[in-house]
């Protein structure tokens, strides 16, 4: 089989893409990779303690750690002790933190608009469901 007819070539050649384009606007809104998971992570649920988001995330404490230190730094989150168990910090989005939502929001529907180029609904529907086939066909064997 040559890299060409193999899935996760073309699966690398379309994230890496993907990313890229996603990471330039992002960056454009003063947002690190790294960061904008964390961002996602907070605007789901706020006020999470910072071990659970370090846990739910899949990283370790020292590199959450940093990445909530630039997060803080440019005002978009505060990092604050339980009021119940002062060894306890929890991490919350300030309202510039708050306000970026929407703006993330937009890069990740062009950056989709731009992917869906050339697509039909249903073949948009159709790419979508095969990769969440891919990845649950590949989940079962974990």
């Amino acid at each position: 089989m040559t890299r060409e007819h193999s899935l996760g070539y073309h699966l690398g050649r379309a994230l890496r893409s993907h990313k890229k384009r996603s990471h330039r606007l992002m960056s454009d809104l003063g947002l690190h990779p790294g960061q904008t998971p964390i961002m996602f992570a907070l605007w789901r649920q706020d006020g999470q303690v910072q071990k659970d988001l370090a846990n739910s995330l899949h990283l370790t404490p020292p590199t959450l750690t940093v990445t909530l230190q630039r997060l803080e730094k440019a005002g978009l989150i505060v990092r604050k002790k339980d009021s119940a168990d002062q060894r306890i910090s929890r991490v919350y989005l300030t309202e510039p933190g708050w306000r970026l939502k929407e703006q993330v929001m937009q890069c990740i529907r062009e950056t989709d608009a731009v992917s869906f180029r050339g697509f039909t609904p249903e073949e948009e529907e159709l790419l979508l469901a095969f990769l969440d086939r891919v990845t649950d066909n590949l989940s079962e064997e974990e």
